[in-house]
Parts: structure tokens; C-alpha cells; sequence
């Protein structure tokens, strides 16, 4: 009789905890395909450890249930019409902007995401032991390869920072990268342009009067005298390039920016965020091709 009560105990048991894995558990899934599904899809608009555009994603799936998770990203303006709680409240939450529905994913890409923001694999070259290697991973000609690659942040020769000039300040990003709107390429602004500001401008917080030098010194400018070193020899600012496309590509930054009014954060993200810009999107075809 004790045996039975025991073996009784023990299938209910189980069944409870069968149940609970249909609806908590760990997503099954591929997290490699996740991660191409996901810098495809999502990756403009959500990261996996802060917010973007949209809420961080990372360990999604112990705050959400997975059936309720694929609901919300085929269609979550039909699941808010049917007036579940839950999806008007993240939507609330997210100050009413309506994510992009993705009908065409099947339910097992949307496992394969979400096992990807459980468990995103380790970039190129990198190892569990290494796990904060920095650098970009490279071919055999040590040329870095950035596609695909994004949070890649290369340390530039003058700390610059987005966030005091495009989000504090509110300066227009094509007052600097002016090209954007008038060229295939958006230039990288020359030093001439920043002495617009500091010629006059001349302190900053922080760290920012020691960089500030450092543009004096490449263009040859004295701060005390006001004035342009006569017969100096100035020395370029040596930029580490961020975002990069292999040659079989041609993108055309005035078509998008002047005749597609496509914002710059689209694709370079949140920049005036940034204190140092980093590589926000993954720059794929397929990502591309999918706007």
C-alpha cells in the first residue's frame, strides 16, 4: 500500500512538473539560427542587455510565458485587440509603440530566438575561458571583419562623445557628417569642422578639455592666442573606421538618408546615447533585405 501511495506521488509529481515546463522553461531551440533570425528581425529596434528602442530581451523567457511570447511577436496588435492584460500593459510600458508584427516566422524560429537570448553563442575566436577578448575577430590578412559583428567599439585616438554633442547639446548628426545627405559616403568629419565650436569652445566636463587639446594639436591652433600656429604641420587624426561593408556591396548613404528619410539610428542606433559609438546593427544582406 505504501509503495503505490509513493509511486502515485511520484507520476503526479512528474506531471506537475511536465506542466510547468510547457509554459516556464528554457526555450528549445538553436541559438546560432536564433541569432541570425534575430539580427535580421530584431536587432534594429531590441538588445539582450539594455534597452533600445525596445526593452532588453535577454532572459526574456523567465518573465514571459513562450506561448504567449509567440502570440505577441506574430501579431501583438491582434493580441492587444483581444484584450489580453498582459500585451497592453508592455505595450503601455513601452510608450505606445507598436512593435513590428513578423506573421512569416514559424514557431520554431521564434524558439530558436529565444533560445538565442538565453544562451547567445560567443562571437568568432572567442572562448567561455575569454570571454571578454576584445578587438575584432580577423581574417587570415588581419583585416578586422565587422559584418555581422555588432557592440564592436574600438578605442579612437580622441574620446568623443555622442552623447554630450548629439543627445546633450542636440547637434544635428549631418551638421558633422554632412556627406550623408549629399553622397554615396558620409564622411567623417575633419578637424575644421570641430573648430567650428572650439575655437571658442575650449573646456569640457570631465575629460573633455584634455581631448579638446588634442584637436589643437593635430590643426595647429594656440587656445591662448586664439589663433593658428603660422607654418605648423598639422597631423591627421588617425579615426578607427566602426562600420564596414565587404566590396561586393554598394550602399548609397543620400538615397536612404535624403530620398528614403531614413534616420540615421535606424541603423547606426541610439548614437546620441552613445559615449562612444560602437557597431549597433549587424549590417547583414539579410538584414538589409529585410527593410
Amino acid at each position: 500500500m505504501r509503495k503505490r501511495l509513493i509511486d502515485q506521488v511520484s507520476r503526479l509529481a512528474l506531471s506537475i512538473i511536465f506542466l510547468l515546463s510547457a509554459f516556464v522553461g528554457s526555450a528549445q531551440g538553436d541559438p546560432v539560427n536564433g541569432k541570425s533570425i534575430f539580427n535580421a528581425n530584431c536587432a534594429a529596434c531590441h538588445k539582450l542587455d539594455k534597452k533600445s528602442i525596445g526593452p532588453a530581451l535577454g532572459g526574456i523567457t523567465e518573465k514571459r510565458d513562450t506561448e504567449w511570447l509567440k502570440l505577441w511577436i506574430k501579431d501583438n496588435a491582434a493580441l492587444r485587440a483581444s484584450g489580453d492584460a498582459l500585451a497592453i500593459q508592455v505595450f503601455e510600458e513601452n510608450g505606445g509603440v507598436a512593435m513590428t508584427p513578423f506573421p512569416g516566422l514559424s514557431d520554431q524560429d521564434i524558439m530558436d530566438v529565444l533560445a538565442y537570448t538565453e544562451n547567445p553563442p560567443l562571437p568568432p575566436g572567442q572562448t567561455a575561458e575569454t570571454p571578454d577578448a576584445p578587438g575584432a575577430p580577423v581574417d587570415p590578412n588581419n583585416t578586422p571583419l565587422l559584418i555581422g559583428l555588432e557592440h564592436y567599439e574600438p578605442k579612437q585616438p580622441i574620446a568623443f562623445s555622442h552623447k554630450l554633442h548629439a543627445g546633450d547639446n542636440k547637434i544635428d548628426c549631418n551638421y558633422c557628417h554632412y556627406g550623408a545627405r549629399k553622397s554615396a559616403v558620409s564622411n567623417v568629419p575633419s578637424a575644421n569642422v570641430c573648430m567650428n565650436c572650439h575655437m571658442n569652445i575650449q573646456e569640457g566636463p570631465t575629460t573633455g578639455t584634455e581631448e579638446i587639446a588634442k584637436i589643437y594639436a593635430a590643426v595647429g591652433f594656440d587656445p591662448a592666442e586664439m589663433k593658428y600656429i603660422e607654418g605648423y604641420e598639422q597631423k591627421p587624426i588617425k579615426w578607427v573606421r566602426i562600420h564596414d561593408l565587404p566590396d561586393l556591396s554598394y550602399f548609397n548613404h543620400s538615397q536612404h538618408v535624403t530620398a528614403g528619410g531614413v534616420a540615421c539610428q535606424t541603423c547606426h542606433g541610439p548614437v546620441e546615447e552613445m559615449e562612444e559609438v560602437y557597431q549597433y546593427s549587424p549590417l547583414t544582406m539579410g538584414w538589409c533585405v529585410n527593410c
